[in-house]
């Protein structure tokens, strides 16, 4: 789970620094992926 982001492009960036660490070993506690069920806007 990530915070809202003001556009598209701002969290794409965070998803890639996500994606960046799962592949360098990082555990994920806690979602790490965007939040669909909420309808519009960048969660």
């Amino acid at each position: 789970m990530i915070g809202a982001q003001a556009s598209q492009e701002q969290q794409d960036k965070i998803l890639g620094c996500i994606a960046t660490g799962r592949e360098e070993g990082a555990q994920i506690l806690t979602g790490g992926e965007a939040r669909q069920e909420v309808g519009q806007g960048f969660y």
